[in-house]
């Protein structure tokens, strides 16, 4: 692959790399899900629709994808229509204050049809399992509160940084002559650091079916160790126990040395368990063992084939070096994936796996028995993702025990449950079992229409309270909401 050219083109930072046949031309932003503050979970996905909807009808193949750390407008075809799209893109975002409060509700219309579970709920995935509600986190949560967003809101969101300073432009051919794109102009931007992540290695309950596995590993072996220990698991979870049909494994930047690995298996209800265990101890065989031969050449293998397949000739490539460069990451070039490849042995698989062994994160679904005899084997400590503190020294007890006072018990319907909202805890007495909340800790409020309401915690955890289940409810749910802050309170959907 030929070495890309890196020009300007209207104070924007442009990359090209020769091509022959159809062009496909990206403009790429500095921003992603990555940067979305809990209130403003699924923004820039929100925004992506508005500018695509204002820019019809184009005629040539063109989209919009939000990653982790990026939001992309593209277009494939001949060098004008790609042109004719950058530019009408561009036009779109610097005269974004004429989109109408109808366009705002038709599009969060289609991105509820689009991703409708993460449209209502919080459901928290691997990313969010390690760093929490922010950062990195915040792109595995869902986005509930995308509803209420507000026109305001979306512009201001797209001004802050959909400018010149905070874009790159890439194509696989020449700039196109007829290209005029032109943006707004603005302030530098920050991004902020990434988040510390939680205790591992750690086993954690999920809402997600099946088991995954997680690892923070070199982003120069990223995809080598994925291929690998995906075959790896398949060799011996599904041809030797028969307990998956496939592993899917997925990588996130997280810094400029590593990323976050992801390996996502799907067993059965009934082998879940079994294929938690099998998983685990796999992972841990080949790291003290080793990869076998067969698992490194295939890596070797399905890295170069993938490699070579890269479409529109390298636009995947100009894709991360647009975003690297606007986050002034390096990047890992095409050659030396290849080289790395043409020396790669299973030994350095090993030594690279073994170092990322204490970052592994485990998730299973909620509804898999995990009895302590099991815990002790796979030597994972389990967290069940439970928001309540758990108090059962004396001293703690005592200590937020008092914090009742002065505060009137809810009472639960059905059971001697009772919950307390004070100015500074949300306690809950189960028996002689007390747990509580901080509202400190709370980055998120979110209240539906049936009166239920939704905390999130700054781990990614969450809780929701359903007003039919306490008597008074709805005066509860109002004494919740009154709470916290303003500033974190959102409105949710309805849950269907």
């Amino acid at each position: 692959m030929p070495r890309p050219t890196t020009t300007s083109h209207n104070g924007i930072r442009t990359y090209t790399l020769a091509h022959a046949g159809t062009e496909t031309g990206t403009l790429t932003f500095g921003v992603g899900m990555r940067d979305e503050p809990p209130t403003m979970a699924g923004v820039t996905h929100l925004v992506e629709h508005v500018i695509l909807r204002l820019t019809h009808p184009v005629p040539d193949v063109h989209g919009g994808t939000v990653k982790e750390d990026s939001v992309e407008f593209f277009a494939t075809g001949t060098a004008d229509a790609v042109a004719y799209f950058l530019t009408t893109v561009a036009s779109v975002i610097s005269n974004l204050q004429r989109v109408t409060a109808e366009d705002l509700q038709l599009e969060k219309d289609i991105i509820e049809a689009e991703w409708s579970n993460a449209f209502r709920f919080i459901s928290p995935g691997l990313l969010a399992n390690r760093f929490g509600a922010r950062g990195l986190g915040a792109a595995a949560l869902g986005a509930p509160a995308t509803g209420a967003l507000s026109r305001i809101e979306v512009i201001e969101w797209a001004q802050h940084w959909l400018t010149v300073e905070n874009a790159a432009l890439s194509f696989t051919g020449e700039v196109p002559a007829a290209l005029d794109v032109r943006l707004p102009s603005g302030p530098a931007v920050v991004h902020a650091p990434v988040p510390s992540a939680r205790e591992t290695p750690r086993l954690v309950t999920s809402g997600k079916a099946g088991v995954a596995f997680s690892l923070v590993v070199p982003i120069e072996l990223q995809a080598f160790l994925g291929a690998a220990l995906s075959d790896e698991l398949l060799t011996r979870l599904r041809h030797a126990e028969g307990l998956i049909y496939s592993v899917n494994h997925f990588t996130t930047r997280i810094d400029d040395e590593s990323s976050q690995l992801d390996l996502v298996l799907d067993p059965l209800d009934r082998n879940l368990v079994a294929a938690l265990r099998a998983g685990v101890r796999a992972i841990k065989d080949v790291a003290e063992s080793g990869f076998s031969a067969e698992a490194t050449n295939s890596a070797r293998s399905i890295v170069a084939s993938s490699v070579g397949a890269d479409p529109a000739g390298g636009s995947l490539y100009l894709d991360d070096l647009a975003i690297d460069g606007l986050l002034l990451r390096r990047t890992v070039t095409p050659a030396e994936t290849l080289t790395i490849g043409e020396t790669l042995t299973a030994g350095m698989l090993t030594q690279a796996l073994q170092k990322s062994i204490p970052t592994l994160l485990v998730a299973v679904h909620e509804d898999a028995h995990l009895p302590a005899k099991l815990r002790r084997e796979l030597q994972l400590p389990l967290d069940r993702q439970t928001i309540w503190t758990r108090h059962k020294d004396r001293e703690s007890v005592q200590r937020h025990g008092a914090l009742q006072a002065g505060h009137e018990p809810w009472r639960a319907k059905g059971s001697k449950d009772r919950l307390w909202v004070t100015d500074t805890h949300v306690l809950r007495r189960e028996g002689k079992r007390l747990a509580s909340i901080e509202h400190a800790d709370i980055v998120l409020v979110g209240h539906r229409e049936c009166g239920c309401v939704v905390l999130l915690d700054r781990w990614g955890r969450s809780t929701e309270y359903d007003p039919t289940e306490w008597k008074r409810g709805k005066k509860l749910s109002r004494q919740l909401v009154a709470a916290f802050s303003p500033e974190i309170v959102r409105g949710f959907p309805p849950h269907e």
